[in-house]
């Protein structure tokens, strides 16, 4: 074959060298060592295929470590190819690993074609994006639909045994006594990358740096017979915390408390010890599973009011999220599109109010009263807290040395409960608290006398089969009584649980003109606060349609909750009380210790 535009191959070959640079003279720089060629698909992961608006769509975990979802119209795009490679730092990886190649022109620009007339080929330096394209597409088709795969965030999960933990440091994994970037897959779990959470130290904390946390903890008061059972169940809470989706039963916790009594502060002390981040106060079930999805971390929610619009859903996902696999909840969204949603962490609450607790959720939160202490130091509260936050790798570390201790005296602590009739739930439940507080507390497993005699210790804070059967509806009447919202201002934009418009009015008693208003505010409700000597001390709770809307809902409504309310210990029926609007009614009393008050709480 001839032509004016075609070049034999031997003259191309010779034009080819006389343009290459001479080979570097004596003492100069050694040649490179020729790189050797890419294979697979370098620092993306093809995780799957998914269906996506009627159309297949490709999951992958790009050169950062994140989930990214490409339609098929993308996989030929080179901009969205490079996206997945980092941009300019993975173009040479690229460009090895599926090379765009070009025709070979001649100082005349002219194609330069083989004996066959092919044109010669060589590498552009850049990628070609239809081929790593079909690449990409075929592999994720070869590992199926990206349902099948577990996708994990940060915090520690359970390991291919029993008793070893894989710990996601968010930018590095820990596994097998070996640390991998985002990306490691084992079986159908998938680590994702996260923000960064510090590592384990080389050792772990001693049982004397553990006593410190105990001494601190006593910054704090609690409302039990047992003394110790405050700060006993809260390191109990911190190891579970942190080991959170290696659990085999994940426990939750309620710190309950009058204003004072420093509930913010020991959810920080909590938090910090867990290696986590400052309590939300927004208890949305919405926010709270998106926040918490794929994560094995504690999860903290401050000021979880009684009967707000979403307390219920919460308690749906926190109930879920006790058992081995975690809450799996399944959304919508606008376009018929399903998310799965799975959240692993143990729940920290607090609340001022009772949360109402139906029995199946009575057996899965531990409640600790709080009550004010009596003194208590703001400087050294932080300090503790620092030092908690400190400490918290050295805890990890002991959590994944002793693991498999955690696991042997929470049988022998959940075996000691179901012998004394508790029910599995509760055995389950206080079983792991009691096992995370011994494992960080102690250097030696259980044995088994050991633990009945810490069970016989912590009776009050289990139910046996018995005592569960028995529904305790009276005190549910009184939580949801408590937890209940009303108006405090005639235009309606004021309102607030009945229990923390209590509190505030109380802790102003002392003052003639607040005293005054609240009792206003109060008794536009058919509600009034009594203050002493007679009546004593307490609530006056009327009858009429302001109290009846509060039990609209509910099995109580009709007066039925007047009725259940008076089985509770010193509730009286009580003669005409008049209000400040110049209405009167009959009711009930409650004295103040049912009301979440006591006389000491401000106001003189």
């Amino acid at each position: 074959m001839s032509g004016p535009n075609v070049v034999k191959l031997d003259q191309a070959v010779r034009e080819e060298k006389r343009r290459r640079k001479p080979p570097a003279t004596e003492g100069g720089p050694e040649p490179q060592e020729k790189e050797e060629e890419p294979t697979g698909f370098g620092a993306v992961v093809p995780l799957g295929v998914m269906s996506r608006r009627g159309a297949t769509a490709y999951v992958f975990l790009d050169a950062a470590g994140l989930q990214q979802i490409l339609a098929a119209r993308d996989m030929h795009a080179a901009a969205c190819i490079s996206s997945l490679y980092a941009g300019a730092s993975g173009k040479a990886w690229l460009a090895r690993r599926w090379p765009h190649m070009s025709p070979i022109r001649d100082s005349l620009g002219k194609i330069v074609r083989d004996e066959k007339g092919l044109p010669v080929m060589q590498r552009s330096g850049d990628f070609s994006a239809r081929i790593a394209g079909d690449a990409l597409m075929a592999a994720c088709t070869a590992a199926g639909p990206v349902e099948r795969r577990e996708m994990r965030l940060d915090g520690v999960w359970l390991g291919p045994s029993p008793d070893s933990l894989v710990i996601h440091c968010g930018d590095r994994i820990l596994a097998d006594g070996e640390v991998y970037p985002p990306g490691h897959q084992h079986g159908s779990a998938v680590y994702l990358a996260a923000a960064p959470r510090p590592r384990p130290t080389p050792k772990e904390a001693t049982k004397e740096q553990v006593a410190q946390l105990w001494k601190d903890l006593n910054l704090w008061a609690f409302s039990h017979t047992q003394l110790d059972a405050g700060p006993a169940l809260l390191l109990g809470m911190v190891a579970n915390g942190i080991l959170a989706a290696a659990l085999p039963w994940r426990p939750h916790m309620l710190l309950r408390g009058p204003f004072g009594s420093g509930k913010s502060a020991l959810m920080r002390w909590i938090a910090a010890a867990c290696g986590g981040s400052l309590p939300t106060t927004d208890t949305s079930e919405a926010a709270l599973r998106q926040v918490y999805d794929n994560r094995a971390v504690l999860i903290p929610v401050d000021e979880a009011e009684a009967n707000t619009g979403h307390i219920a859903r919460i308690l749906d996902l926190m109930r879920g999220a006790s058992g081995r696999q975690g809450a799996v909840t399944a959304r919508g969204n606008a376009e018929g599109e399903a998310r799965t949603f799975r959240v692993n962490g143990c729940f920290l609450l607090a609340a001022i109010t009772p949360v109402v607790l139906a029995p199946a959720d009575a057996s899965r939160i531990t409640l600790l009263q709080m009550r004010r202490p009596a003194a208590q130091n703001e400087a050294r509260v932080e300090e503790a807290i620092s030092r908690a936050k400190e400490l918290y790798p050295a805890l990890l570390r002991r959590l994944q040395n002793r693991f498999g201790i955690y696991l042997q005296n929470r049988a022998l602590l959940r075996a000691a409960a179901v012998e004394r009739q508790s029910t599995g739930r509760a055995a389950d439940q206080l079983a792991a608290l009691l096992a995370g507080w011994q494992v960080l507390a102690h250097d030696e497993p259980l044995t088994q006398q050991d633990a009945g005699h810490i069970l016989e210790e912590f009776r009050e804070f289990y139910l046996t089969e018995e005592e569960t059967a028995e529904e305790d509806t009276p005190q549910l009447v009184l939580q949801h009584f408590l937890g209940s919202r009303i108006e405090l201002s005639r235009d309606g934009r004021t309102t607030d649980t009945i229990a923390g418009a209590l509190s505030a009015a109380w802790s102003k008693r002392g003052d003639a003109d607040f005293r005054k208003e609240w009792a206003s505010k109060l008794g536009r409700n058919r509600l009034k606060l009594t203050y002493g000597p007679l009546p004593p001390p307490g609530l006056w709770i009327g009858s009429g349609p302001a109290t009846e809307r509060l039990f609209a809902d509910t099995r109580w409504k009709d007066g039925v909750w007047h009725r259940a309310l008076r089985d509770l210990q010193g509730v009286e029926v009580g003669p005409t009380m008049h209000f400040t609007d110049g209405g009167k009614s009959r009711g009930t009393w409650l004295p103040l210790e049912l009301l979440a008050l006591n006389s000491s709480e401000g106001g003189e």
